[in-house]
Protein backbone atom coordinates (compact mmCIF):
# COMPACT_ATOMS: atom_id res chain seq x y z
CA UNK A 1 0.00 0.00 0.00
CA UNK A 2 1.50 3.51 -1.11
CA UNK A 3 0.16 6.43 0.38
CA UNK A 4 1.18 10.18 -0.51
CA UNK A 5 2.77 12.78 1.68
CA UNK A 6 -0.09 15.02 0.95
CA UNK A 7 -2.84 11.94 1.66
CA UNK A 8 -0.68 11.54 5.43
CA UNK A 9 -0.99 15.15 5.46
CA UNK A 10 -5.04 14.97 5.36
CA UNK A 11 -5.08 12.27 7.97
CA UNK A 12 -3.00 14.45 10.18
CA UNK A 13 -5.22 17.24 10.13
CA UNK A 14 -7.93 15.15 10.65
CA UNK A 15 -6.77 13.27 13.33
CA UNK A 16 -5.20 16.52 15.52
CA UNK A 17 -8.37 18.39 14.59
CA UNK A 18 -10.73 15.34 16.08
CA UNK A 19 -8.51 15.22 19.15
CA UNK A 20 -8.67 18.78 19.74
CA UNK A 21 -12.21 18.56 19.77
CA UNK A 22 -12.32 15.86 21.77
CA UNK A 23 -10.12 17.64 24.68
CA UNK A 24 -12.43 20.72 23.94
CA UNK A 25 -15.25 18.39 24.77
CA UNK A 26 -14.06 16.50 27.86
CA UNK A 27 -13.59 13.45 26.78
CA UNK A 28 -10.06 12.65 27.90
CA UNK A 29 -10.54 14.09 31.16
CA UNK A 30 -10.64 10.47 32.78
CA UNK A 31 -7.11 9.98 30.96
CA UNK A 32 -5.06 13.23 31.29
CA UNK A 33 -3.52 14.19 34.30
CA UNK A 34 -2.25 17.99 35.44
CA UNK A 35 1.39 17.87 35.39
CA UNK A 36 4.56 20.41 34.59
CA UNK A 37 7.49 19.13 32.45
CA UNK A 38 11.14 20.90 32.27
CA UNK A 39 11.96 21.36 28.66
CA UNK A 40 15.20 22.42 27.57
CA UNK A 41 15.84 24.61 24.31
CA UNK A 42 18.28 21.62 23.37
CA UNK A 43 15.67 19.19 23.66
CA UNK A 44 13.18 21.36 21.43
CA UNK A 45 15.77 21.47 19.11
CA UNK A 46 16.35 17.70 18.63
CA UNK A 47 14.26 15.19 16.85
CA UNK A 48 14.03 12.81 19.41
CA UNK A 49 13.94 15.44 22.46
CA UNK A 50 16.95 13.96 23.92
CA UNK A 51 20.56 15.70 23.42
Amino acid sequence: MQISCAQQDEFALHSHGKAARARTQGLFNAELAPGRARVTATQLRTPTGVP
